[in-house]
């Protein structure tokens, strides 16, 4: 990925912004859980991690939804990207 920017002119700034937005996000993967209350550990660092769309607290655990880094799939039981979604999914503590 190539953006030609010139700070002092303020050429380019928001292509780059725009390219860097982009590469992020592929990186990201859309993810909806719901964790047992003892996960603190995984939802802290999905919230410094990912983008949370929506938290939400039920009988069962902590309902989140967003997007998360791909690698953080694994740690969350998620299915692998490209694959089909189950739908919410509890995690076990200590998975």
């Amino acid at each position: 990925h190539v953006a030609p920017v010139s700070a002092e002119q303020g050429v380019g700034i928001e292509d780059l912004l725009g390219m860097v937005e982009t590469v992020l996000s592929d990186q990201m993967v859309e993810a909806d859980v719901v964790m047992p209350y003892g996960n603190g550990e995984l939802l802290n660092l999905w919230h410094k991690q990912g983008i949370v769309e929506e938290e939400s607290y039920t009988e069962e655990g902590v309902h989140v939804r967003g997007r998360i880094p791909k690698w953080l799939l694994g740690p969350l039981g998620e299915e692998s990207p490209g694959e089909e979604s189950p739908g919410e999914e509890t995690l076990d503590e200590g998975e």
